[in-house]
């Protein structure tokens, strides 16, 4: 049976925060939830975990491959999707307990091929959350939230740099991206030709996309920050 969203998540050597990833993964208020884990080579017990949360949720699946970067496991998660959406998320992320079942709601009552929403990204060091760049681009734009646009109004939006994360996708919008049934050039970055692939097939794809100035997700940092004036609270 198709879930109504699959997650994809690249896994390397993240011990210290895959549990509160994929505990924030289970809790989530949306139950239809294809939850696909990379296990992208990694050393330490990382795969461990994994597997004692598969034994746990029928809904986790696990794929192996040798280390090869986050394109590449992100790729493989792709070719196992049975859902209607897709979203990536990162092993050191977490997301508010109804982020999914919200997102799915909006998809479905604007018909749009992407909601777009920003994420805040917690300092370990110094236990603060902090805007993301991408959270500030959509903050300081005219767009307004709430609302669905079409590609030719919100294109300045799309074309930032920041390609897959932060969208929340309608599989059957996400498989006209790919190339040779790949989203990602396989070099672990979204640079060059593959960033200009992404985006050109984006433009001649999307249809609509539905703008929310909100942060459903989080993503932890290890490093100290001091570049961000405004601490959410």
């Amino acid at each position: 049976m198709k879930s109504k969203v699959a997650i994809i998540i690249p896994v390397y050597n993240v011990e210290q925060y895959l549990r509160q990833c994929l505990d924030s993964l289970l809790s989530q208020t949306l139950k239809s939830l294809q939850i696909l884990c990379v296990n992208d080579g990694s050393t330490d017990k990382s795969l461990n975990i994994l597997e004692e949360y598969a034994n746990k949720d029928k809904r986790i699946q696990i794929l192996n491959k040798e280390n090869g970067g986050q394109g590449s496991a992100r790729n493989l998660g792709i070719a196992y999707v049975n859902a209607e959406c897709v979203y990536f998320v990162d092993s050191d992320d977490w997301l508010e307990i109804d982020a999914l079942e919200k997102f799915y709601t909006l998809l479905q009552k604007s018909n749009a091929d992407i909601v777009l929403s920003g994420a805040l990204a917690y300092v370990d060091d110094t236990q603060k959350f902090f805007p993301t760049d991408f959270s500030n681009i959509l903050h300081k734009t005219p767009y307004v939230s709430g609302k669905t646009y079409c590609y030719q109004q919100i294109k300045p939006l799309i074309f930032t740099g920041f390609g897959v994360p932060f969208k929340f996708y309608r599989y059957d919008f996400l498989k006209t991206l790919l190339t040779n049934e790949k989203l990602y050039p396989e070099n672990n970055k979204m640079t060059g030709g593959g960033a200009t692939n992404y985006y050109s097939k984006m433009s001649s794809h999307l249809s609509r996309l539905y703008y929310l100035q909100k942060e459903f997700a989080y993503s932890k940092k290890t490093y100290t920050t001091t570049a961000y004036e405004r601490i959410p609270q």
